[in-house]
């Protein structure tokens, strides 16, 4: 007895395979264009980089510190020092509070 084999019979089994890789493929690429959340200050600077304050200033890059204390404290390309708290939420961080610190507060 002679086994016909034909294409049609690799059908589903090859629909499946195709789909676990394509899913494969489109959630590597996806995790691949999440910031990168080495630490706070990191991720702050990485996904605020181009947010432009309401009176058109904007931050400074390279100037974001983490206090340690649940706060980052960074300067604008306007030369004032801000302050801004943030707490983990998800694959990020959630921002709130920011405030304006003088130069004597500001480390």
């Amino acid at each position: 007895m002679v086994m016909n084999t034909t294409r049609a019979d690799f059908g589903p089994r090859f629909v499946l395979l195709l789909i676990a890789l394509l899913a494969l493929v489109i959630g590597c690429s996806q995790e691949s264009q999440r910031p990168s959340k080495a630490s706070p200050a990191a991720y702050f600077e990485e996904t605020q980089r181009n947010t432009t304050l309401p009176d058109g200033d904007a931050i400074k890059p390279g100037s974001v510190q983490d206090t340690g204390d649940g706060r980052l404290r960074y300067a604008t390309a306007k030369g004032r020092k801000m302050e801004v708290s943030y707490r983990p939420d998800g694959d990020g961080y959630r921002y709130t509070g920011v405030k304006e610190v003088s130069s004597s507060t500001a480390k």
